[in-house]
């Protein structure tokens, strides 16, 4: 399959083509190196070892971002990204879809905007990590589901960087059943005392 090979160095060797625009063509072309004939079996050596050490190193960030991906799709917890610039949503997880209701799709039409309750956003912009530190949940959160029913949430946020460009990660606790317990035993002790 194309990804089985799409992390293959390719390494392109020449008698013939050992112009300046052979060598850019074999380049533009998809080789990771070029080298033409006659040639020194150091350099094939050295090359092939270059071109080793950046594939491991490719392995080792690709791996990273597998393992990035599966805690994100995995976490039981309501997850989503948006841009730190204009806060559009550019990714969600499983459990933010269940807890709010909207699809993947639906998801990446909206912004940060469209999830608190509206009396809320000035705080939530306030809430923006400005030091490259994640923040601590604070206080709870009145979100917005499709439906629109009102959430409470415990939320921290986390600035990194998603395909170059600054993001949030935000990751979402629900506690409206915990909160609605509270509240039913405090009025079942009330109602003891009395």
């Amino acid at each position: 399959s194309m990804e089985a090979t799409a992390r293959t160095p390719v390494l392109q060797v020449s008698a013939t083509f050992v112009n300046t625009e052979a060598r850019v063509a074999g380049l533009e072309g998809g080789a990771d190196a070029y080298l033409v004939q006659p040639l020194a079996p150091e350099e094939l050596i050295a090359t092939i070892r270059a071109l080793l050490r950046v594939r491991r190193a490719e392995e080792h960030l690709w791996e990273s971002q597998q393992q990035y991906r599966s805690f994100f799709e995995s976490n039981p917890l309501a997850c989503w990204v948006f841009d730190a610039s204009d806060l559009k949503i550019l990714a969600v997880n499983a459990a933010a879809v269940e807890q709010y209701g909207y699809s993947r799709e639906e998801f990446m039409n909206l912004t940060l905007a469209d999830i608190p309750a509206p009396e809320e956003l000035p705080s939530v912009l306030d809430l923006l990590p400005k030091n490259g530190l994640p923040t601590a949940p604070s206080r709870i959160w009145k979100h917005r589901t499709r439906s629109g029913k009102l959430v409470q949430v415990e939320t921290i946020l986390a600035p990194l960087r998603l395909n170059g460009r600054d993001a949030y990660l935000a990751i979402v606790q629900d506690m409206t059943v915990k909160l609605e317990l509270q509240v039913a035993e405090q009025k079942e002790e009330l109602r003891r005392l009395l």
